[in-house]
């Protein structure tokens, strides 16, 4: 691999993490007019719909023809699985339980990859998983309650369930599409999770769990939703698969732990400035992921 190829893998890995840090902020607000089901289900949808006319209009409609339907469904299903198990496990966790799993998922991704997919672990990664864990933990308790306290409620293991079906799926797209180019993988997969999330989000809707989509939304709550469509899932989506096709999957899911960073980046915008225990949280993942990409020494 070439080094721009091997830059621009980290880049846009970062652009990613910077995406999906918005995502917290914007939803809170898109939340109070969407359901969360209907959320859930409909940026998958609409990513997928936009993506597929994008690549028809670059590569044309032959490759259609060409799709492993039991694949793109298979690929399908483990985003849905992890949509699901994610929204229910928040729901369920205890909150700082889940900050906890959440500032762990690196590290239980890589030992996965390394375990079942026989992905070997670059220098320096026990190291640079310790810090980023540590840091991504101090960093978003400093979002919660001084007196929070970490409890089990069963929540905690969907959420690893929801790690653990992530990973599977930015495997196996590579390993079952890599050669298509990331944009396509990219959409072919959303249209597999579309497949699948549909009939789940009707049988929620008639169950009374999911609430339809608001008639009349507003024109910020719009706004965002576009933003959350097509730059959290859409540019999300594409460039996280772009860098796990090139630097890896374990590389790339050390990045996960700058999420909590942006997320402060994105409410100190909005007037909500970082506390020094996040400050901290955030300097730690920094030389986490400095540690991971630390170049041999020579001789």
């Amino acid at each position: 691999m070439t080094r721009p190829a091997n830059l621009a893998a980290h880049a846009g890995t970062v652009v990613t993490m910077f995406a999906w840090g918005t995502l917290v902020p914007a939803a809170k607000i898109v939340l109070q007019e969407f359901d969360a089901w209907t959320l859930s289900a409909l940026r998958v949808a609409a990513a997928a719909g936009v993506l597929l006319v994008i690549s028809i209009g670059l590569d044309g409609v032959s490759w259609l023809r060409t799709i492993p339907w039991p694949r793109a469904l298979g690929l399908g299903a483990g985003i849905a699985a992890f949509s699901l198990l994610y929204t229910v496990g928040v729901a369920l966790s205890n909150p700082v339980s889940a900050i906890i799993v959440s500032g762990a998922s690196p590290a239980i991704a890589a030992i996965y990859a390394a375990l079942a997919f026989r992905q070997p672990l670059p220098r320096g990664a026990f190291g640079a998983f310790c810090l980023s864990t540590a840091g991504a933990v101090i960093a978003a308790l400093g979002t919660v309650a001084p007196d929070a306290r970490a409890s089990v409620r069963g929540g905690e293991w969907l959420l690893v369930l929801a790690s653990l079906s992530w990973t599977w799926y930015s495997l196996k797209a590579q390993q079952w599409l890599g050669s298509w180019g990331q944009r396509r993988v990219t959409a072919v997969s959303y249209f597999g999770a579309a497949l699948v999330l549909t009939p789940i989000y009707g049988a929620l809707l008639a169950a009374g769990v999911a609430a339809p989509p608001p008639s009349a939304p507003s024109t910020p709550t719009l706004a965002l939703l576009a933003w959350i469509i097509c730059a959290v899932t859409l540019l999300g989506g594409v460039l996280w698969n772009y860098g796990v096709s090139r630097i890896g999957i374990i590389v790339t899911s050390l990045y996960l732990n700058l999420i909590p960073l942006f997320g402060i980046v994105v409410a100190a915008a909005f007037g909500s400035y970082p506390t020094g225990q996040q400050l901290v949280g955030c300097a730690l993942v920094i030389a986490g992921v400095a540690l991971l990409r630390r170049p041999k020494p020579a001789g």
